[in-house]
């Protein structure tokens, strides 16, 4: 299992380096080709071929979760690389307690949340569901963060949250429909 500290630190080394949190971009100077697929049963998948590394990811996905999904592949391809070269790792369940997928997880909350800007939701009163509506993010993913925030020593409450989130199969996962604040 990798360390904690190490995903926090790798996506902070990330952001200051590229000047974004912007997976796409960062997949572009990293040199990950991304695609978008017509995947019936991913909604997305990292791989390794020769020299070349790939993000495929579900065409017909709702945008805020297209850049959840490729900031999860990102994680993968900054923590799993060398896995990944014998198979590809394919999500349709991204949110899986599975020891890699759990720390694509981290690497997603961790880049996706910032310190600052949930620590200021939490203060003003916001629920688990209230900061994942206004940040255009799934509660489970903000309870990963809030989970790294006591990591790091900050006092919150503990939140339990379904490991098995955005489970594609489960067609009520994410909605369609999702309009932020």
């Amino acid at each position: 299992m990798i360390p904690i500290d190490y995903i926090i630190l790798l996506v902070q080394k990330l952001i200051k380096r590229y000047g974004t949190s912007d997976p796409f971009k960062i997949c572009t100077e990293l040199k990950v080709s991304f695609k978008f697929v017509d995947f019936d049963d991913l909604m997305g998948m990292y791989a390794v071929l020769g020299r070349n590394r790939y993000i495929l990811l579900k065409q017909d996905l709702p945008e805020f979760v297209l850049y959840i999904v490729c900031l999860h592949e990102l994680g993968h391809d900054q923590l799993h690389r060398e896995l990944a070269k014998s198979a590809p790792l394919r999500d349709s369940a991204l949110f899986r307690r599975l020891p890699i997928e759990h720390e694509a997880n981290i690497f997603t909350a961790e880049f996706k949340h910032s310190d600052e800007a949930t620590m200021e939701l939490v203060r003003s009163g916001y629920s688990v569901d209230q900061i994942a509506k206004a940040t255009e993010s799934f509660s489970d993913l903000v309870s990963i963060k809030l989970e790294l925030l006591r990591h790091k020593g900050h006092e919150l409450k503990n939140i339990e949250y379904n490991p098995n989130f955005l489970k594609f199969a489960e067609v009520g996962s994410y909605d369609t429909d999702y309009t932020p604040c």
